[in-house]
């Protein structure tokens, strides 16, 4: 059995812009280039963790495993490789994206074998752009992903910015509660003493327990 983990891909479109290529020079069949593209999704598809796109396959959640010849095992569906494929990715995700360009040419060979002309042009349509789609997304995937990383890090990095100096106003709060009570308590036992005098008084007696480190005494003598 096998599992879908993750989808991993290159930013390289050389192989479908050689199709692209390939299909401008004429003198080539349908069954030719289909069968070239094909080829292309299969290997986009087999890289990604999921089978040969045009095999059956038994699958249970998102474990699946290749149909062996006679073999019919129970609790298990049956599915074409690029239906699994399908079914298990994200909306316009690159597996997404490629497993529905091997169902459209599964429906333009369908057209085409049945001579029905206004199928064959809406199919043969329909996978252009989900080809010319696909060579975008990847072709830019690679500027996508960074620019997202790079917000990310800019958002996380104001986030703990934001939060160190939520962290320290608070501690800020905490040691002048601290510094403000003693410095009554020291102003009642010594109603003339200067603030100069109880600030040193404070900074000499900060109590350990006080869960906050002692400011200096200048500061402690502005914050009273």
């Amino acid at each position: 059995m096998h599992r879908v983990e993750s989808e991993t891909f290159s930013d390289s479109d050389e192989d479908f812009d050689a199709l692209a290529e390939l299909s401008k020079a004429g003198n080539i069949s349908s069954k030719n280039l289909l069968s070239a593209v094909k080829r292309e999704i299969a290997e986009v598809l087999t890289d990604a963790g999921f089978s040969d796109p045009g095999k059956s396959i038994f699958h249970k959640g998102r474990f699946w495993c290749d149909v062996q010849e006679g073999e019919r095992p129970t609790g298990k569906a049956v599915s074409p490789g690029w239906a699994f494929a399908r079914s298990q990715s994200e909306p316009l995700t690159p597996v997404h994206e490629a497993a529905s360009i091997y169902m459209g040419i599964i429906f333009l060979e369908s057209a085409l074998a049945h001579g029905d002309m206004e199928k064959v042009f809406f199919n043969a349509f329909q996978l252009g752009v989900g080809i010319n789609r696909f060579n975008a997304r990847r072709r830019h995937l690679k500027r996508i992903t960074i620019r997202k990383k790079s917000e990310r890090g800019l958002r996380e990095v104001s986030e703990g910015r934001a939060a160190a100096n939520a962290e320290k106003a608070a501690k800020a709060k905490q040691w002048k509660m601290i510094a403000i009570r003693m410095a009554n308590e020291y102003k009642e036992r010594n109603p003339q003493a200067s603030k100069s005098s109880i600030a040193i008084w404070i900074s000499r007696n900060w109590p350990e327990d006080a869960g906050v480190l002692r400011p200096a005494t200048n500061t402690i003598r502005q914050a009273i």
